[in-house]
């Protein structure tokens, strides 16, 4: 078996019987500090993420992070990891919306012109609209500042909610 299919193997085997364990004492510090995750390790990171975890473990992880995170600008792969999470069956509630929109709303003038931030966003309009809907004027201030080709695409979704 190639060594990156046998890594893979034993990370999913952990998963199941300790699943909190590697959250909290793996997956949540490489989520949290870009410099640890390197593109291999997003690679992994991301497909645990999106195979192996339970949603209440996804949104241990969204929380994690997003009350943990003080840089000004996220990665391109903390976004990614975000956007997957975001995409999956997760139930935002309201509190967790509203750190996530406040997260977004001070990292958007930073990251106007970053794609991936953007469809992490739209992400989030389109697949949890219904936990957002009270928070359509923030979204708004957050698409003003976008410089991407999403703008309008964002514009529509947030009409939407």
């Amino acid at each position: 078996q190639p060594a990156p299919r046998a890594l893979l193997n034993s990370l999913g085997s952990l998963v199941a019987p300790f699943g909190h364990a590697l959250v909290t004492t793996v997956l949540l510090p490489l989520t949290k500090n870009a410099k640890l995750c390197g593109a291999a390790q997003c690679d992994i990171l991301r497909w645990i993420v999106r195979d192996m975890l339970s949603a209440s473990l996804c949104l241990q992880i969204f929380r994690g992070f997003l009350e943990t995170s003080q840089q000004d600008t996220w990665s391109e792969e903390q976004v990614g990891i975000l956007q997957i999470i975001l995409d999956s069956k997760i139930v935002i509630d309201e509190s967790c919306a509203a750190q996530f929109v406040a997260c977004i709303k001070q990292r958007a003038p930073n990251q106007a012109s970053d794609k991936k931030f953007s469809k992490m966003i739209l992400t989030a309009l389109q697949k949890h609209s219904v936990q957002f809907s009270h928070l359509a004027a923030d979204f708004t201030l957050i698409a003003s500042c976008n410089k991407t080709f999403l703008k309008k695409a964002l514009q529509a979704a947030i009409k939407r909610l």
